[in-house]
């Protein structure tokens, strides 16, 4: 039998009301920490592969927003 690594990712996005970058990453962030439970993952024997943390691509302004 063979062993493979197996790197799931999470390729996916949000848009963020913030007031800028550092806290719409951490909102983001505390999500994506809850929704995968880290803790209880590592002990079923995942890695860490230290990839990208989260980054973002684009900012603009929505005029309507109030």
């Amino acid at each position: 039998m063979k062993t493979y690594r197996v790197c799931p990712t999470l390729d996916i996005f949000k848009d963020v009301k913030a007031n800028n970058e550092w806290e719409a990453k951490n909102k983001v962030q505390d999500e994506i920490d809850n929704l995968i439970n880290w803790k209880k993952i590592m002990n079923k024997n995942y890695q860490e592969l230290n990839c990208d943390d989260t980054y973002i691509t684009d900012e603009w302004y929505n005029f309507n927003d109030k």
